[in-house]
């Protein structure tokens, strides 16, 4: 599958309330948390339960959401590497 040619955006009227009900009990998992930085997120198995609840009102397959977090985590991880490296002179 490719992924940039997908419509990465929930349409709310084709999704099921269970799926509603998933992401929004997923984001009040993490809403009042004190989050660390953006690089540190990446990591957190909490914000990876709301990936994968966004991905399935995207709907992707569990099997395409683990590999569009997996590639997605392992980029940003590659450019939070890169700007630390950079700012580090």
């Amino acid at each position: 599958m490719d992924y940039m040619e997908e419509a990465l955006f929930i349409d709310v009227t084709k999704i099921s309330p269970e799926v509603k009900d998933l992401i929004l009990n997923e984001f009040d998992k993490i809403r009042k948390l004190k989050l660390p930085n953006i690089p540190n997120q990446v990591s957190m198995h909490t914000k990876r339960n709301l990936d994968f609840a966004i991905a399935k009102g995207l709907h992707f397959s569990r099997i395409e959401s683990e590999n569009l977090l997996t590639d997605m985590y392992s980029l940003l991880n590659k450019i939070f590497d890169n700007l630390y490296q950079r700012d580090r002179g």
